[in-house]
């Protein structure tokens, strides 16, 4: 209900949320919204993986994230 809300106030960006679940819920709607979407703490693979070119992550996915732990293991 949020992101719909802001999708008709003007905003152009989203900054957040931490949980790939609500980050992957709101995705559609600012997307169609045209709002910039940044995901800081959101790491599932599908989230990038849809192709959206407003959504952007700061923290790596998921499969990376094993990746560096298998590493350093």
């Amino acid at each position: 209900l949020a992101a719909q809300k802001l999708s008709t106030r003007g905003v152009v960006a989203s900054i957040g949320t931490y949980g790939s679940s609500i980050t992957e819920a709101t995705q559609n709607i600012y997307d169609e919204a045209g709002i910039i979407q940044i995901g800081t703490g959101s790491t599932a693979n599908n989230l990038t993986e849809k192709g959206l070119k407003l959504f952007f992550r700061t923290a790596p996915r998921n499969d990376e994230q094993s990746n560096v732990a298998a590493r350093a293991i």
